[in-house]
């Protein structure tokens, strides 16, 4: 046979021969698109059969929403079912949409609530105090203790408390803060503005050392850290520890509280400090020795520095010895 003969055969068996090898790469193409389509940790099953489509396999406790692979117990946007989100002030929990509370509040039946002052859930949600009775450090009671004011049917902390500041019901403006007892738009020295309220961080269990820090049930806040005792100095007034010769609120033991206007200065009431104590916001402080006031008010040291003869440093000065901080 002539040669252009033969190569004019063997084009057209190449030509013949080509589509049959094209169509037999397309099922690869289908599994390496479905794989990269394939989210979370599900794999592509390219077993299922003779003419069968490739599937996305999801892990056991994985399901499959569309092309990607959830975990409805905790995806906010596939909340126990495919499809199911959650509000934006919501978070997935066990498969339900939950209202996410910030520190120090507990969600109850739709809201957020301090069960430590709330009657309507006190120390637990759906734990109701008797008509006349408050809710005060999470108990029912006739009065207000730890220095809380009754304002109506609530035991609440007027020098922090924005809709009754300084006084029931003396409410801030919506741009402002409740702090030692005043309306402003931003704390006083020595407090810290935590989900609108001022705190001290130093001593406040649920804020302790920074905001939202919370510490254990049987754990308490001293000196911005949490621990089972108090640090020395300070002595544990209903889960807090505080200095009680400067605490209005435990001047000079646990719930003895000063009146209004009055200041606490070693361990008395008065209506100035003593004993070389300067008047920072509502509290008398050594300016030589606190951290959060050191050499005049509001003058805070770095964090691991302390306050020493009026100065921040990295250790104490003139013979002193540095206990907690």
């Amino acid at each position: 046979m002539p040669l252009l003969s033969r190569l004019d055969s063997t084009e057209v068996k190449m030509r013949r021969s080509f589509p049959s090898f094209a169509s037999s790469l397309l099922p690869l193409f289908g599994v390496a698109l479905l794989l990269s389509a394939c989210g979370g940790g599900g794999t592509v099953d390219d077993d299922a059969g003779p003419g069968a489509d490739a599937a996305v396999i999801c892990d056991t406790d994985e399901t499959l929403c569309g092309s990607t692979c959830s975990d409805t117990d905790a995806d906010p946007a596939n909340c126990g079912a495919c499809g199911n989100a959650c509000a934006a002030d919501e978070a997935c929990s066990a498969g339900a949409c939950v209202l996410e509370c910030g520190a120090g509040a507990t969600a109850c039946d739709g809201a957020c609530v301090d069960t430590d002052l709330d009657p309507a859930n006190c120390g637990a949600c759906g734990e109701a105090c008797p008509s006349g009775e408050v809710c005060s450090g999470g108990s029912c009671a006739l009065t207000c203790v730890g220095g809380t004011t009754r304002c109506g049917d609530r035991c609440v902390d007027t020098d922090r408390d924005a809709e009754n500041c300084g006084g029931c019901d003396v409410a801030c403006g919506a741009d402002e803060v409740c702090s030692a007892g005043a309306c402003g738009i931003s704390c006083v020295a020595g407090s810290t503005l935590c989900d609108g309220a001022c705190v001290d961080t130093t001593v406040d269990p649920a804020n302790c050392g920074g905001c939202g820090v919370a510490c254990g049930a049987d754990e308490v806040c001293s000196a911005g850290a949490c621990g089972i005792s108090c640090v020395a100095g300070s002595t544990l007034c209903d889960s807090a520890c505080v200095d009680t010769t400067v605490d209005p609120a435990n001047c000079g033991g646990c719930g003895v509280a000063c009146a209004s206007g009055e200041v606490c200065s070693a361990g008395s009431c008065g209506l100035s400090c003593s004993g070389g104590a300067t008047m920072c916001g509502s509290r008398c402080v050594d300016t030589a020795v606190d951290p959060a006031n050191c050499g005049g008010c509001g003058v805070a040291c770095a964090s691991g520095e302390v306050c020493s003869a009026g100065s921040c440093g990295l250790s104490c000065s003139g013979g002193a010895t540095m206990c907690g901080s």
